[in-house]
């Protein structure tokens, strides 16, 4: 007669981090399935000219480092913003 065998089933999560341009995010470890209770971190690097602004999603606050506990499918966004110059009537305006 053969023991029993215990089958342990541990769901994973995906984890999509976009950004629309600007700078680019670093996972660690990388990929984008996870599994349950996995602490990914997560690094918003600029672009020359950018900077960080924030994280949008299933992560907020405007610290480029940050780390996520995969417990669900989770989604985030790095925001970049850069300052904008423009003349209007020979009046320089700086935007940022």
């Amino acid at each position: 007669q053969l023991d029993p065998v215990a089958i342990l089933i541990v769901p994973t999560y995906s984890l999509s981090a976009t950004t629309t341009g600007g700078g680019n995010i670093a996972l660690n470890p990388a990929g984008g399935s996870y599994l349950s209770n996995s602490v990914v971190s997560l690094t918003a690097t600029p672009a020359s000219g950018w900077t960080f602004l924030q994280w949008l999603g299933d992560l907020t606050g405007t610290n480029p480092l940050a780390s996520v506990t995969m417990s669900r499918n989770k989604s985030l966004s790095a925001v970049f913003g850069t300052t904008l110059n423009t003349t209007f009537d020979g009046v320089s305006t700086q935007l940022k």
